[in-house]
């Protein structure tokens, strides 16, 4: 299928947002269509207070959504075209970084770009995809297709009002890895950031650096007793169960996650926290994140 004059602007577009080894030129240029499926994550796993109970609860539901991209894919090539899901957000230390993995775990950095050009969402102060209805409380999966279906178009408009007017999420970051200074009027694209490795530390105090870490400080035991007593402790065992279950389906901005609330959005008073806005506008309650969602 040759690609339409709009079909390559939708492309280049998208891969002018992606880092050189994500763009889909290099994936293959016989797709012409990213599609993207949504997920909401469930509000009640905000309530629990250990981050391994939220970590679990909320890989689930990315999981769940990386298997209906498969299905969704098998389902477009009994129509005769060509379909294909992108990986999750997985480690290799050869050539990707915490960057990769954040923010939220919300899904394959190629999901989250084309979700906002989609017109699905847009993003926050801290880099998350926020979305009208849920917030930043939703994962994304992603196939590539040369089907020749409509494109998306992103949203007219900011959902995160900005630093300057709210800042929640930059005030409640306990490794103030949000960027919590700013020009008074400076633009939210010139704003938005975030301390990767700082967040993935704090969120994932067993993910890929601590697992780095641990490995160093046994093969460098002195002994062979240290050396049973290293792989025979707590952290082997989390270590072990990060592997094991929480795999690549790992969530970031825990306490963002809870306390970002765009209006329009569904979340109930008692599970968003109840968090002070950083920018001066915010703290006179900003009409489109001081609100809370409905009940």
């Amino acid at each position: 299928m040759a690609d339409s004059p709009r079909s390559i602007l939708n492309r280049l577009r998208l891969d002018r947002q992606l880092p050189e080894e994500w763009r889909l030129a290099r994936i293959s240029r016989q797709f012409t269509r990213v599609v993207v499926l949504a997920r909401h994550m469930p509000n009640g796993v905000m309530w629990a207070k250990h981050s391994g109970t939220k970590q679990y609860a909320a890989a689930r539901s990315l999981k769940m959504l990386g298997e209906a991209a498969v299905h969704l894919a098998a389902a477009i090539e009994t129509t005769g075209a060509a379909a294909m899901p992108l990986a999750p957000a997985a480690i290799d230390f050869s050539s990707r970084d915490a960057g990769e993995l954040t923010p939220a775990g919300q899904g394959p950095l190629t999901a989250r770009v084309a979700a906002v050009q989609a017109g699905l969402g847009t993003f926050g102060l801290n880099n998350m995809v926020l979305t009208p209805e849920f917030g930043p409380r939703v994962h994304f999966a992603a196939l590539l297709t040369d089907i020749a279906l409509p494109a998306g178009m992103p949203l007219a408009s900011e959902l995160c009002p900005g630093l300057e007017a709210c800042g929640r999420c930059a005030a409640i970051c306990p490794q103030q890895a949000i960027p919590l200074k700013a020009a008074q009027g400076a633009a939210l694209a010139t704003t938005r950031g975030l301390n990767e490795t700082a967040c993935c530390r704090s969120t994932q105090p067993f993910g890929a650096d601590a697992f780095v870490r641990h490995l160093s400080t046994v093969f460098a035991a002195p002994d062979r007793e240290t050396v049973n007593k290293l792989i025979r402790h707590r952290t082997t065992g989390e270590l072990w169960q990060e592997a094991t279950f929480l795999k690549e389906e790992r969530s970031t901005l825990l306490h963002a996650l809870r306390g970002c609330v765009p209006s329009r959005c569904r979340l109930r008073r008692d599970i968003a926290l109840a968090a002070p806005a950083s920018g001066p506008a915010g703290r006179r309650a900003s009409p489109r994140c001081g609100r809370r969602g409905r009940g």
